[in-house]
């Protein structure tokens, strides 16, 4: 009976990816960006079928049985910035599928404040309960203690990693009124400039300002950097051309670029986004070492109980296979990166060497 279950789930779990194109509510066909999406979607979900197999089996005996042991309820799950960020997208996106799966409660409670300072410290004096979680960004624990080094946490000596979440896709983009196609053009254009061209990050020290220094050294050419305070303000002096270009994140520039407004030049990554094949990576291009991506992961105090830890890590490795969650994560640019709690400790460890020598290198101090 056990074996006819199983099959029954394969079949049903193959029929959930053979879905007819998508169409907008008036029937017309969808635009070019959604239908990958779509397609990012249904790839995905037909990669995890064996995945959903298993889900749906837990599902039959309660969901709480998948897990190692219950999740804790009341659970606050801390991000270190603003509304309305990626890092804010995604955690909610998480928080919404674990109540949704686990009939568990749980509070995004977004305590922004000097560059996630505020919310590592609010983990670090939180009871060791698995209860209060701090749902960061790569540069909170890779680039920040280089710039600051009264920072009062420290990554691996005060958190125990649960696990990594998603990446965040970025890209390179520059003004239509540049004038360049590529990244052999862009060189050339800063090459022959009588001044540096300008170009704007979301703050001192954040991976976007860092991988400026990164493009600087691999292309041997001068920019200007121009620290916002925040994401939006680059975007809008970047279409009202204010600067010349931005790393800025994929979701974000699509609409942009395909309004001509914008123009893609490279993409963050080893491999080029199945979301927009057609931006080739800096490798590609001749351009070494621009290829580390901004991730997101999920940490708590470094005291909570090893059953605890595992328990989370293994929730969102469920809820990462659901459709509603690919969805919604793909609406957004973001790609699934589910690691465990230890390899999360490895590549914080391996960028944060990384980010060390460039700051060194290039003398970079906080704000």
């Amino acid at each position: 009976m056990m074996a006819a279950f199983r099959m029954a789930v394969l079949l049903l779990a193959r029929m959930h990816g053979s879905r007819l194109l998508p169409r907008d509510t008036d029937g017309l066909r969808c635009s070019k960006f959604e239908h990958r999406r779509w397609l990012l979607v249904r790839r995905a979900e037909l990669k995890r079928a064996q995945g959903w197999c298993g889900v749906c089996l837990a599902l039959c005996g309660g969901v709480g049985a998948a897990l190692a042991q219950p999740l804790p309820s009341g659970i606050q799950l801390l991000v270190p910035f603003a509304p309305a960020g990626p890092v804010d997208f995604t955690a909610r996106v998480l928080a919404d599928q674990w109540r949704a799966q686990f009939g568990t409660s749980v509070v995004v409670d977004n305590r922004a404040g000097a560059n996630g300072t505020v919310a590592a410290v609010a983990i670090k004096n939180a009871p060791a309960d698995g209860r209060t979680l701090l749902f960061f960004s790569s540069g909170m624990l890779t680039i920040s203690p280089h710039l600051d080094k009264n920072l009062p946490y420290d990554a691996l000596r005060d958190f125990v990693m649960v696990g990594g979440v998603a990446n965040i896709g970025g890209i390179l983009a520059v003004g239509s009124r540049v004038g360049v196609n590529n990244m052999k053009d862009l060189v050339a254009l800063a090459r022959s400039s009588r001044v540096p061209l300008a170009f704007g990050s979301p703050g001192k020290g954040n991976p976007s300002d860092m991988n400026i220094y990164n493009l600087q050294d691999a292309a041997k050419i001068d920019l200007l950097h121009v620290h916002y305070k925040g994401a939006g303000p680059v975007l809008n002096d970047l279409l009202g051309g204010q600067i010349a270009g931005a790393f800025i994140g994929l979701s974000t520039a699509l609409p942009h670029i395909q309004g001509g407004k914008l123009k893609a030049l490279g993409f963050i990554g080893k491999r080029r986004s199945e979301l927009a094949p057609e931006i080739p990576t800096f490798e590609e291009q001749g351009l070494a070492g621009i290829d580390i991506q901004a991730w997101m992961g999920i940490l708590a105090h470094i005291n909570t109980r090893p059953e605890r830890v595992a328990a989370l890590a293994q929730a969102v490795a469920l809820v990462m296979k659901q459709d509603e969650t690919l969805r919604r994560l793909a609406a957004g640019g973001m790609t699934p990166w589910v690691i465990s709690g230890d390899e999360l400790a490895r590549v914080v460890k391996s960028q944060s060497e990384h980010w060390k020598r460039l700051v060194a290198e290039r003398n970079i101090t906080g704000e």
